[in-house]
């Protein structure tokens, strides 16, 4: 998952060289794409591996294979989007979207655990929703403002288990 992390964070690195005429929209861009990773990596690293339902090998290796399948389209999405930040098109913004949503969609499974329903309506479902309304009212958002809004959702998640006062081994 390290080297995933790392590919997402050179993709973004390499096409934001690309661009000739650096703006502020390529380096809010380039600051909120490295700060949803930020909180990819946070949430996949530290809120994941609290789960008693993750630790039977079963559900193991497609949560895993999911996360990994969603940070990588999250990548090809961010690496789309800083190549040519003036224009997010359809396809790279469900790439973004999409992997977003499945990402979020894969906490789900942590819910049932012991914080039960409540994590999963609070932290999974909201997060995913959010991340397909974006993908199909964002065509009109600057690059920058629809990664924001990721961006934002994953907050959510980083931050919902101490809103919601839920203790981290029931996460």
């Amino acid at each position: 998952m390290i080297i995933v992390l790392g590919e997402a964070v050179a993709q973004l690195v390499n096409a934001a060289a690309g661009v000739e005429q650096w703006s502020y929209q390529v380096w809010l861009l380039g600051l909120i794409g490295f700060g949803l990773l930020v909180a990819l990596w946070w949430l996949t690293l530290n809120a994941a591996p609290a789960s008693e339902t993750l630790r039977a090998l079963r559900l193991t290796m497609p949560v895993h294979y999911l996360t990994t399948a969603a940070i990588v389209a999250i990548a090809a999405g961010l690496g789309g989007l800083a190549g040519e930040p003036e224009h997010s098109g359809t396809s790279i913004r469900w790439v973004l979207c999409g992997g977003a949503a499945v990402y979020f969609l894969v906490a789900g499974p942590i819910g049932f655990t012991g914080a039960a329903h409540r994590w999963t309506l609070g932290w999974a479902l909201p997060a995913a929703a959010g991340a397909i309304l974006l993908g199909v009212f964002g065509a009109h958002l600057e690059a920058w403002l629809l990664v924001g809004g990721l961006l934002i959702l994953a907050l959510w998640q980083v931050g919902h288990r101490r809103l919601a006062r839920i203790p981290v081994e029931a996460a």
